[in-house]
């Protein structure tokens, strides 16, 4: 007798490289705060221009992203209903690395750049559901496509807002706190 819990998470093929880059960054920054504040204290050029060139690339990466997924209306295809446009990772690759891109303009001295980018991706990501909510299509029995506009508080909207609530606090925290420089 086998009982099975199974939960599939299903990660499209873009999302992959970029998770696992945040999360090795995030790691990384974790266990290695202290040595990097030193490093940035014995060179600080060298941290800024490595802070530029990681926010500007985060950055860079996450209006990319945007671009994208805010437009996108439809979650499915009209031609092929198995066919979907969406995924649950959109939001949340957005706003992880626009938390990247505020954390490093943050670490390059510059806490309003950092601010300005988090908080901006975040205002994109959170308006999604109101300016452009998604719309699910299927079959009906009688072989017509039938549209269902997703709510607000629809996993697929809260897969947006939530991510992007996230950036903002962190664009917030780099913008307002710590240390002044």
């Amino acid at each position: 007798m086998t009982s099975v819990l199974a939960i599939v998470i299903h990660v499209p093929p873009e999302a992959v490289v970029p998770i696992l880059v945040v999360c090795g960054i995030l790691v990384f920054l974790g266990l290695g705060g202290s040595m990097l504040a030193s490093w940035q204290a014995k060179h600080p050029g060298q941290a800024r221009v490595a802070g530029y060139l990681f926010g500007a690339a985060f950055t860079g990466f996450a209006v990319w992203k945007l671009t994208q997924i805010v437009p996108m209306t439809e979650e499915n295809s009209r031609e092929h209903l198995g066919v979907y446009y969406f995924s649950f990772f959109d939001g949340s690759v957005a706003a992880a690395t626009g938390l990247m891109a505020a954390i490093m303009w943050r670490w390059a001295g510059q806490r309003w750049v950092g601010l300005g980018a988090g908080a901006g991706i975040a205002a994109a990501l959170i308006a999604k559901p109101f300016m452009y909510p998604l719309v699910h299509l299927w079959d009906d029995e009688s072989g017509a496509i039938t549209e269902h506009h997703r709510q607000l508080m629809d996993l697929e909207h809260l897969s947006f807002i939530g991510p992007g609530v996230v950036c903002l606090i962190v664009a917030l925290i780099v913008g307002f706190g710590g240390r002044r420089r």
